[in-house]
């Protein structure tokens, strides 16, 4: 009798371990990711979505990046109804403001500050933390999916810049909406500023 209850609360024990282990669940729901080691000081709260019906290994991920307003809620609640509908899993990360300033959203990180003269090392960059991310995801869900697809809204331009300078990304398909920074005839002079340097790094990166 007392090897039997040692034994199921063993495989009680197992399963809780299992479930914090893989954060991911169908339905909405977040997380908070460290897992990356050159931003592990700072976190990023994941917002997922998974169709409540379906083969999840199966399934495209679309990265769903958030705009000024800084929230992977909404970034994610946009697409949950089509998600379900549709059947592919929304991964939507939020890049809080207490750790990831302007430059450290906006510009992707890539310089050191908003003087855009100093760059940072590339595992450094905002950016370098999505295939991260998705590898995190494929491996705690057993996906199948090679490559995902990424929509950004405002600030979430990122997208576009992120797209040119990770080259070798896993991207097939991509939508910028409301690229505000873009707007150059009403663009501060940093974020004018910022867009000569990011073409003059493009250039140097060709040339390498």
């Amino acid at each position: 009798m007392r090897r039997i209850v040692i034994l199921i609360v063993a495989m009680f024990l197992s399963l809780t371990a299992a479930t914090a282990q893989n954060p991911f669940y169908r339905g909405a729901g977040d997380f908070v990711y460290t897992d990356y080691e050159p931003l592990k000081d700072k976190p990023v709260t994941v917002y997922f979505y998974i169709p409540t019906k379906g083969d999840i290994a199966t399934m495209r991920v679309l990265f769903s990046m958030h705009g000024a307003e800084r929230s992977g809620k909404i970034a994610r609640d946009n697409w949950q109804d089509l998600a379900e509908a549709d059947g592919f899993i929304v991964i939507a990360p939020e890049f809080s403001s207490q750790y990831y300033k302007e430059n450290d959203y906006q510009f992707g990180g890539v310089f050191t500050d908003k003087t855009f003269t100093e760059l940072r090392p590339r595992e450094q960059w905002t950016y370098s933390i999505i295939e991260p991310l998705f590898d995190y995801f494929v491996y705690h869900t057993n996906s199948l999916a090679e490559k995902y697809d990424m929509q950004g809204h405002s600030a979430g331009h990122i997208v576009f810049c992120w797209l040119l300078l990770r080259r070798e990304s896993m991207l097939p398909w991509r939508l910028i909406r409301a690229r505000g920074l873009f707007r150059l005839q009403r663009a501060r002079l940093p974020t004018l500023d910022f867009h000569i340097r990011l073409r003059t790094l493009l250039l140097q990166m060709r040339s390498i």
